[in-house]
């Protein structure tokens, strides 16, 4: 995708960052976030319902070299493969943007006030 993007290619990575995107934004809300009272410190946890968002974005693109395979579509390994990168890191993206609104109210609405520990 580097030196010769074709159309197939980018529209597999603009496709891949919005599912990854919002596959965040979902899941983030399933990553329990808490203040620890003693010492202030922000947590958060994501637990096995997380990981089996991520796995299902492996298995999706496992899924769609399938069907891109019988139907002789133009995108090949390359652009799918940078297609879940965008995916993967989309996904981070929108659960860290839901994980951090939702610590906003832990600690009074403002991120100045994070501790630094």
């Amino acid at each position: 995708l580097v030196s010769h993007p074709t159309p197939e290619g980018i529209v597999a990575v603009l496709v891949g960052t919005a599912l990854g995107v919002g596959t965040g934004l979902v899941s983030g809300q399933l990553i329990r976030v808490w203040r620890d009272e003693a010492t202030g410190v922000i947590f958060q946890r994501g637990g096995w319902r997380y990981l089996i968002i991520l796995i299902a974005l492996l298995l999706v693109r496992v899924l769609i070299r399938f069907v891109f395979m019988r139907s002789g579509s133009a995108v090949d390994e390359t652009a799918l493969n940078a297609a879940l990168i965008a995916a993967l890191v989309g996904n981070f993206l929108g659960r860290d943007i839901c994980v951090a609104l939702r610590t906003l109210p832990l600690i009074g609405g403002s991120f100045a006030k994070l501790s630094g520990r």
